[in-house]
C-alpha cells in the first residue's frame, strides 16, 4: 500500500461534512443530473506536468500578463508562473477545457492558487527504500507519508527546515506531493506551518493534527469564519513554542477558490464521507447524480469530475483509484533540453530526467533548446524522472 488507509470517528465525519456543505443555491439540471450553469473550469489537485501546468489532465497555460498566481497567504503575482513546480497541489480556475487527443486536454488558467501544507524543521525521517527514498518525514510533531510520486529534494535530514506540499487525509494524515529543503542562510524562515484538520476550540485556544497534537493560542491572529471541531485549517506560527503550545500569527480556513464553473476536477484523498456527500481536499463532492466506480471510503484517492455550483462539486463520475493506477500514472513534461548528457541525463523545465535511447523516439536527434513531451511514471535514487517516452513537441509555450 502506498499508504494506510485512515479512519475518522462518526462525529468528525458528520462535522465536516455539515461544515462544507453549508451554503445553498442549484441549477437547472441536464442529462446525468448535473446542472448545466456555471462557466469556465476548475480543477483540485497535484500538479503532475509542466508546460505551463498540467492538472487533472488538463493543460493549463499560465502566462504572465493574463494568469494570476496567488500564494495561500494572499500575496498576488501576474508574473508568476516560474513559482509554479512539479508536485505543488493547487486551484485552478480558468475557461472552458477543450478535449485533446492525447488524453491531455487544454484551458487557459486565469487564476492559479497554491500554497504548502507544512513548513519546519524535520524531526525524523522513515526507513530508505531500494532508491533511497524515505518512507516518511516528521515535521512539528507530524508524520508525513512519502510515496512513490513524490516529489524530493536530492537528500532530507534530521535538522533540514523543509516545505512540503500534501494531501490531507481522515485523521490530518498526510501524504507529501513535493518536498523542498529551505537553506535558511539564504531564505531565513520567520514562520512554521502546520494543515491539519481542528480536534478542539476553547475560547482563543484549539487543537488540531494528527491526535489532536498540535496546541496553538491565536495570540493576536484574528479569529477566522469557520474555525470550529472539523474545520480543515492551514495555521501559520511562531518558531518556538510556549508551554507546549504554539502561537498562531495566521490561520486559514479552508476555502474553494472558485465557487460556480462549468467544468471542474478535483484528485485527493477522501477525508469524511456522508449520505451522497464525500470530502475531498476541503471540498464537498455531492455524488447524489455521479457514476461511481470503485468503492469509496475514508482513505480512498478518488478522481472527480462534475461542475462547481454554490461551492459545491456535483459530480457526474467519481472513480477511485487502486494503489497500481497511481503508481502508473505519467508525469508529462513540455519543455525546452538543457544540461544535456548524451545518453544519460538532461532537464525540462528545471526537472531532471534519466533516459536512454530506447526511450527516444525514431527520427528525433536530442540536441540542447529542442522541445520536446517527456513522459515517466518513476525517479530514479539521483531523484531523475525516468523517461519512458521521449518526442518531439511544437509547443513549448511559457
Amino acid at each position: 500500500m502506498l499508504r494506510p488507509l485512515q479512519r475518522a470517528g462518526a462525529l468528525l465525519v458528520a462535522t465536516l461534512i455539515g461544515l462544507s456543505a453549508c451554503g445553498g443555491g442549484g441549477t437547472s439540471t441536464a442529462g446525468n443530473g448535473v446542472g448545466s450553469g456555471g462557466t469556465g473550469s476548475y480543477s483540485n489537485g497535484p500538479i503532475s506536468g509542466l508546460g505551463s501546468i498540467i492538472v487533472n489532465s488538463i493543460r493549463y497555460t499560465v502566462s504572465d500578463s493574463g494568469t494570476t498566481v496567488v500564494r495561500d497567504d494572499g500575496v498576488t503575482t501576474t508574473s508568476g508562473s516560474s513559482l509554479l513546480k512539479l508536485g505543488m497541489l493547487v486551484e485552478v480556475s480558468g475557461g472552458a477545457v477543450t478535449a485533446g487527443s492525447s488524453g491531455t486536454d487544454a484551458a487557459t488558467a486565469t487564476t492559479v492558487r497554491y500554497g504548502s501544507a507544512m513548513l519546519g524543521p524535520v524531526s525524523a525521517v522513515g526507513t530508505l527504500d531500494a532508491n533511497g527514498r524515505p518512507a516518511s518525514v516528521t515535521v512539528l510533531g507530524q508524520r508525513i507519508a512519502i510515496d512513490s510520486k513524490t516529489v524530493l529534494p536530492a537528500s532530507i535530514a534530521v535538522g533540514d527546515v523543509i516545505e512540503v506540499h500534501a494531501l490531507v487525509q481522515a485523521a490530518s494524515a498526510l501524504t507529501a506531493t513535493l518536498i523542498e529543503v529551505i537553506d535558511t542562510g539564504t531564505t531565513p524562515v520567520s514562520d512554521y506551518k502546520v494543515t491539519g484538520i481542528v480536534t478542539s476550540v476553547s475560547g482563543r485556544t484549539f487543537t488540531m493534527g494528527q491526535g489532536g497534537s498540535v496546541n496553538v493560542d491565536l495570540g493576536s491572529a484574528s479569529v477566522p469564519d469557520g474555525l470550529r471541531v472539523g474545520a480543515v485549517v492551514r495555521v501559520w506560527l511562531g518558531t518556538t513554542q510556549s508551554g507546549g503550545s504554539w502561537t498562531a500569527t495566521r490561520v486559514q480556513v479552508r476555502s474553494v477558490l472558485a465557487t460556480d464553473s462549468r467544468e471542474a476536477r478535483l484528485e485527493g484523498d477522501v477525508i469524511a464521507t456522508g449520505t451522497n456527500q464525500i470530502v475531498v481536499n476541503g471540498v464537498t463532492v455531492d455524488t447524489s447524480r455521479a457514476t461511481v466506480t470503485g468503492t469509496v471510503t475514508v482513505g480512498s484517492r478518488v478522481e472527480v469530475k462534475g461542475q462547481m455550483s454554490a461551492g459545491v462539486l456535483v459530480a457526474s463520475e467519481v472513480k477511485v483509484e487502486d494503489d497500481e493506477e497511481i503508481e502508473q500514472r505519467e508525469v508529462e513534461l513540455h519543455g525546452l533540453v538543457a544540461n544535456l548528457v548524451s545518453d544519460s541525463s538532461f532537464t525540462v523545465r528545471g526537472v531532471n530526467v534519466a533516459y536512454t535511447s530506447s526511450a527516444v523516439d525514431s527520427g528525433l536527434t536530442l540536441a540542447t533548446d529542442a522541445c520536446v513531451e517527456v513522459r515517466g511514471t518513476t525517479y530514479d535514487s539521483n531523484r531523475r524522472l525516468v523517461a519512458t517516452r521521449i518526442k518531439s513537441d511544437n509547443d513549448c509555450r511559457q
